[in-house]
């Protein structure tokens, strides 16, 4: 899997920093990096835990998974989207 360089926002941490803010004016921001080959974020707020990762599926294809715990023990899928580059 390869990213851009010029994406890496926390590189003094040698992390990956991603910012959004959704529709609802709320600011989620999400840190990780490569764990396995798959690039892993987490969100932590409000006595919830959020894991997002991205996996390589092929030459053309990433998946994207959002999962959500209380206890960071137990996951429950909350999001599965398949990402296909148009040729």
């Amino acid at each position: 899997m390869e990213w851009s360089a010029g994406d890496l926002a926390g590189a003094s941490h040698k992390r990956w920093e991603q910012r959004y803010v959704d529709t609802g004016g709320a600011f989620h921001e999400w840190v990780g990096g490569l764990d396995n080959g798959a690039m892993t974020f987490r969100w932590d707020h409000d006595k919830s835990l959020n894991r997002m990762t991205y996996t390589k599926e092929g030459p053309d294809r990433v998946r994207q998974i959002l999962e959500t715990s209380s206890d960071g023990k137990t996951w429950s899928k909350a999001y599965d989207g398949l990402y296909i580059r148009r040729k």
